[in-house]
């Protein structure tokens, strides 16, 4: 990744990763972006929303994943994802959009990471590399 391109982004679930093995995540993300939190029952969600309007976000929340793809797992007749797993334990699920976009949900033990509405020039695959998990 070229430094120029990306920054380092240290993000806070020490209040919403209720059970996790971290507290914070650090994730390196293309720059010029607008940043946002969203607190669900417990769950945190970071998301990182750019002018192509691509978004890509991080979540605390294993089993339903993100609101941003829930349309795109239903078309895959996946509505929430199993409690049944351990933190080892790994699911990812992608596709093209009716609009020829990408979208992809990675539910990577803890935590949740993906993109929705991402075009050939930014499907954020050395974002999804970079993740760090921390306490």
């Amino acid at each position: 990744m070229n430094g120029d391109e990306y920054k380092a982004v240290d993000l806070d679930f020490e209040n919403c990763a209720m059970g996790k093995s971290y507290k914070f995540i650090e994730v390196m993300v293309p720059v010029e972006f607008k940043l946002s939190k969203h607190d669900n029952d417990g769950f945190c969600e970071y998301r990182f929303a750019y002018k192509n309007e691509a978004i890509f976000y991080v979540s605390s929340n294993t089993f339903s994943g993100s609101m941003l793809n829930y349309e795109n797992r239903l078309k895959n007749h996946i509505s929430t994802y199993s409690t049944n797993r351990s933190e080892n334990d790994t699911i990812r699920n992608n596709g093209r959009e009716m609009n020829g976009k990408y979208w992809l949900e990675w539910i990577n033990g803890g935590y949740a990471i993906g993109y929705f509405n991402a075009d050939d020039s930014l499907k954020f695959e050395e974002t999804l590399a970079s993740i760090k998990l921390s306490n």
